[in-house]
């Protein structure tokens, strides 16, 4: 109810997609369609360090040089879809295959459960804790593509972060996901389908000569969204009514 009445009287409503847009639509009966506006999520590039080559990073987190490396990073919630990660890769069990979940537990409950799934998988390491920025790059460089298995998401941070850092996605085709990755260069799979997420890993692997080429593309598509732009259309959105378009004058 009060988000409802919160976004009739709101001046404007910012999302971050499109998708974004028509689900506040219906779900907040939003009649003034216009003053909704879309301004993209801005890439990562050049915010965090990213100096480490993959050799090294590999060095530090000593993992073999063949070794298919997939990568969870991010604050662990139960919408994020570890457990069900978790089942599909042990179930999938390519031993020169390495998945890596790092992030903080939401809570000491979902840590310990972690930690029962994966202590007798050998191919699974777990670092339960907040990731500083300056060692976001080991992780990142470390892997072949990140997996981002929600089950529920509205926008992600997270991967827009691997397309910073030039790695694949495999994700679940939330309209989000499919808005922001172009399905050809990623591995997208029916969400809350734990076979289809299987897959998804499999294919990865299977086309894994053609990863880096894969996420050298979704770094050139993140490009294009940047802060500055990101700035300015956040401060259209705030312009005062009579005020002239692209007004540089303080706004409140």
């Amino acid at each position: 109810f009060f988000c409802k009445l919160l976004a009739k009287t709101a001046a404007g409503i910012i999302v971050h997609s499109h998708s974004a847009r028509e689900k506040v639509i219906d779900t907040f009966n939003v009649s003034e369609k216009e003053k909704i506006r879309v301004i993209p999520l801005a890439n990562y590039i050049d915010y965090y360090p990213n100096t480490i080559k993959k050799p090294e990073a590999r060095k530090k987190l000593e993992i073999p040089d063949q070794t298919f490396v997939l990568l969870f990073l991010g604050k662990i919630r139960g919408y994020k879809g570890i457990k069900p990660l978790i089942r599909a890769f042990t179930r999938w069990n390519h031993r020169d295959s390495l998945l890596i979940l790092a992030g903080e537990p939401f809570s000491k409950t979902d840590e310990d459960e972690i930690h029962r799934q994966v202590k007798e998988v050998e191919n699974i390491r777990f670092f339960p804790s907040y990731i500083p920025d300056h060692e976001l790059q080991v992780f990142m460089n470390a892997s072949d593509a990140a997996v981002l298995p929600y089950e529920n998401i509205l926008t992600s941070s997270a991967a827009i972060l691997a397309m910073s850092f030039a790695k694949p996605v495999i994700t679940s085709s939330h309209p989000y996901m499919k808005e922001v990755l172009n399905p050809e260069m990623n591995f997208l799979y029916k969400y809350g389908d734990e076979e289809g997420l299987i897959e998804a890993l499999k294919e990865a692997y299977r086309q894994r000569e053609h990863l880096e080429e894969k996420g050298r593309y979704n770094f050139e598509q993140v490009k294009k969204d940047n802060w500055q732009d990101a700035a300015l259309k956040t401060k259209e959105v705030y312009r005062l009514p009579g005020d002239a378009p692209g007004s540089q004058e303080p706004f409140y």
